[in-house]
């Protein structure tokens, strides 16, 4: 029976993305038996991603004719939203799909236009009250000076009389937190989780029900910051949904990615950030080689010289 490999260290993992990012130009990057590696720190960042689908209910009113608004104090009856059968979605219903009901009697609502108030701004005075025509002020003769004017849409009585429409939509939301590791620099976090929100990275733990409970994780090893953060992150996420009023959850799916990266020190005092997917180095030229400098130099002057040599002949 074969014995199982030893795991992968730190220095193996950089190594790695060392020799990737000298494969992609041979010539002008170093190799990993270049580099004297002092120490290596790991800095994980973790991207929790949380999907929930959600079916939402509520009641809205269907203008019909103007009528005054309901009276102070008024409550709209109770509808239990979640009883009417007529509102069944089936449950592979896609994203977006809304179904709507008229319920049995009317009900009274504000005017929209106006919130129930029966009057808008005059548009003429801009609900000044007064015109101006050269250096003169004058009364506005649309709203008498008022400033306000009915409203067409209630006919100035501030509400309706309405059919009550029972609603149904399905609907899809993501929310995302990241877990960076101490001493990774916010520009680098960024840039790894964009490569994780892609699919990057490793997926070290994926759950999917009608509900998502807290998640029993796995052992995440070194690369993860300490437990509590990310179980904080899962909880915050858990809570969002929670106290969101998006109604009844249908299905939701929680993902945790991760990507290492590395701060690498050099036996030189010189030290970089690296990781993949795909690899980034951080200074840029921290691993270019110092042959790669002097050849840029060479470029850039002989394209001046060329570009003097060119105007030179122009002008002659």
């Amino acid at each position: 029976m074969l014995a199982a490999p030893p795991p992968l260290t730190d220095r193996d993992e950089v190594l790695a993305l060392v020799r990737s990012h000298h494969a992609e130009s041979p010539s002008t990057r170093l190799s990993p038996t270049e580099i004297d590696i002092a120490s290596i720190d790991a800095l994980p960042t973790l991207r929790i991603s949380l999907t929930s689908v959600c079916e939402g209910r509520g009641v809205r009113v269907l203008p019909v004719r103007p009528a005054p608004r309901p009276p102070v104090g008024y409550t709209a009856p109770k509808i239990d939203c979640w009883a009417l059968d007529g509102l069944d979605l089936p449950a592979d219903a896609p994203i977006g799909r809304r179904a709507e009901r008229a319920l049995e009697g009317e009900m009274p609502c504000d005017c929209e236009r106006c919130a129930g108030r029966g009057e808008r701004r005059c548009d003429v005075c801009g609900g000044s009250g007064h015109t101006q025509r050269g250096r003169h002020r004058h009364r506005c003769n649309t709203c008498n000076g008022r400033g306000q004017i009915a409203c067409v849409s209630c006919n100035g009585l501030g509400g309706f009389v309405g059919t009550p429409m029972a609603w149904s939509a399905i609907v899809e939301s993501t929310a995302v937190r990241i877990v960076k590791g101490p001493g990774l620099p916010d520009d680098a976090a960024l840039a790894i989780d964009a490569a994780l929100e892609k699919g990057g990275g490793t997926l070290i733990h994926r759950q999917e029900g009608a509900r998502v409970e807290r998640a029993e994780l796995p052992t995440l090893g070194y690369r993860a910051p300490a437990a509590n953060p990310l179980v904080e992150g899962i909880d915050m996420l858990l809570a969002e949904l929670d106290t969101a009023g998006t109604g009844r959850v249908r299905m939701q799916r929680l993902e945790v990615r991760r990507a290492a990266a590395f701060r690498v020190s050099a036996k030189d005092g010189k030290s970089f950030l690296i990781w993949g997917g795909p690899i980034r180095v951080v200074p840029e030229d921290a691993l270019e080689k110092p042959s790669a400098e002097i050849l840029r130099s060479v470029v850039f002057g002989a394209g001046i010289l060329l570009a003097g040599a060119v105007l030179y002949l122009l002008t002659r």
